[in-house]
């Protein structure tokens, strides 16, 4: 949802733009969040169409206003997923899971095993 765009001149001089979204994230229970895109460069660098699913990269930041604290979000980066319903595809394993735990097998061995004892021939070299 596009909030639309706000702009002024900042203390110095200089102009600015920020323009605001609310996306909707994926998952079980989604979540609406709003963020901003600040400077006419990163506004138009990312395009962004409603109903298109994309990867956001941004910067958090936190500050305290009389006693209560708000967070900012603000996009640096987007990213279009391509996936149906904005989903990736399922990594594939790079192993199964018997290839995978063959390698923690330890060799049978006859007795109980004493973790004090070393190899025959081990040197001991405790200061004690």
């Amino acid at each position: 949802m596009d909030l639309g765009t706000v702009g002024g001149v900042s203390k110095a001089g200089n102009n600015w733009t920020k323009k605001s979204i609310v996306a909707e994230t994926f998952g079980q229970y989604p979540r609406k969040v709003k963020m901003d895109l600040f400077g006419e460069n990163r506004i138009n660098s990312n395009p962004l169409t409603v109903g298109q699913s994309y990867k956001f990269l941004v910067d958090a930041e936190s500050r305290e206003f009389n006693g209560r604290w708000y967070t900012d979000l603000s996009i640096y980066s987007t990213q279009p997923i391509d996936q149906p319903n904005g989903f990736s595809a399922p990594q594939q394993p790079q192993q199964s899971f018997q290839q995978a735990t063959e390698s923690f097998q330890q060799p049978a061995t006859s007795g109980p095993i004493d973790p004090f004892a070393g190899e025959a021939n081990e040197t001991d070299d405790l200061p004690f």
